[in-house]
């Protein structure tokens, strides 16, 4: 079957979704009010842009859409319920689903303190701010899926994720291996002598770099060709001069960096999860692929073996595996968290106490060990 081509009444709308793919993570990844308003503004423009062009009879609706309707409709009821906590209800209803919301809300009536009618949610407030980002994120899955209608296409989304992380990483490794506490955001104070990007937490960084370097190889192994067997040795001599001085030796290179600053996080999970899933996907890859190539066997080798030991072991693989071995339930604080939070669980498990709410709804639940952390997320 023929892939369909995309009508270029839309190519404007398709390279703001590019720029605004290697936008999301600069603003603190996106993770403050104001960096949200502005992810969600250019969703939203992009969005009525389409919207506008299709009542125009200008572009069709993709078939990958069509294809995706379960997530699709598990995502709109998500967002239903969401709006749903908002809607005031009666005591009753509240007594009847929030779990122990209703003693709180029940006080509060006794008091007179506004009507009797109260939201699921502890903390309207936050969670019309967390309705308004869901949709946004819904509207950017949307997004991708109407925009990936051909493959030149899929590729410019790929490229445009990888020169995303690999601005991420040229920044970090920077401030990580100068000492610098310039912060292009902020400045850097916390998480010193590590890369954190433009990312609070060294975490964020190495999680979005997995992500970004899985793109990065997904390109690589798509872009391969098969070599033959009766090459002579001049002839994969001059094939492989041609590939140092071919596109693909930059982005290889690209990748490289994007692993050196992996390494520098010296994110525990983020190592082990990428080198981990590096290993067994590529494992299983080759096992049940039927075009692994000898080109193919080749790439997912040096990235094993080259990113795995070398570069590993020269940016200081061996500091994340002295964090990892240092790791104890006596030094980490999460496991109180969780323990906590199944408390707060507990207590609200058929309706929660609202998306956003979670500093306020644990606040009665935290204890003294925990100390003064600001939880303001299930760990």
């Amino acid at each position: 079957m023929p892939e369909q081509r995309p009508k270029k009444a839309d190519r404007f709308l398709f390279w703001s979704f590019l720029l605004f793919l290697v936008w999301i993570p600069i603003p603190l990844g996106s993770n403050r009010l104001w960096a949200e308003a502005v992810l969600e503004v250019w969703i939203f423009s992009i969005s009525i842009g389409w919207l506008y062009l299709f009542l125009k009879h200008k572009v069709d609706w993709s078939p990958l859409i069509h294809k995706s309707r379960p997530a699709v409709i598990l995502l709109a009821l998500w967002l239903l319920w969401l709006a749903m906590q908002l809607i005031p209800l009666p005591l009753f209803m509240v007594e009847l689903l929030g779990g122990e919301l209703h003693q709180t809300y029940r006080q509060i009536n006794s008091l007179g303190i506004g009507d009797s009618y109260f939201p699921l949610s502890i903390d309207p407030g936050s969670s019309q701010d967390h309705l308004l980002l869901s949709l946004g994120l819904v509207l950017v899955f949307l997004a991708a899926l109407q925009f990936a209608q051909s493959r030149r296409r899929i590729r410019m989304i790929g490229y445009a994720l990888v020169v995303s992380g690999l601005l991420q990483a040229v920044y970090g490794g920077y401030v990580a291996l100068s000492g610098s506490n310039f912060g292009l955001v902020f400045e850097q104070y916390l998480n010193e002598g590590v890369a954190t990007g433009t990312f609070v937490n060294r975490n964020h960084l190495a999680g979005y770099l997995e992500m970004t370097l899985a793109v990065g190889i997904g390109l690589l192994i798509a872009n391969l060709k098969g070599s033959e067997e009766h090459y002579s040795w001049k002839q994969r001599f001059r094939s492989w001069i041609n590939l140092l001085l071919s596109p693909k030796a930059i982005f290889r290179l690209s990748l490289v960096i994007m692993v050196i600053a992996l390494v520098l996080t010296r994110s525990r999970m983020g190592n082990i999860g990428f080198f981990t899933s590096l290993l067994i996907a590529g494992s299983i890859g080759l096992i049940y692929s039927r075009y692994a190539t000898r080109s193919t066997v080749i790439l997912l080798t040096s990235l094993i073996v080259i990113d795995m030991v070398i570069i590993g072991a020269f940016f200081g693989v061996d500091k994340v595996a002295h964090r990892i071995q240092e790791t104890s339930v006596e030094k980490e604080i999460r496991d109180e968290t969780s323990a906590y939070s199944l408390d707060l669980l507990s207590d609200h498990l058929i309706t929660g106490t609202g998306l956003g709410s979670y500093y306020g709804a644990f606040m009665p639940y935290r204890e003294k060990d925990i100390g003064i952390f600001y939880n303001d997320h299930a760990h």
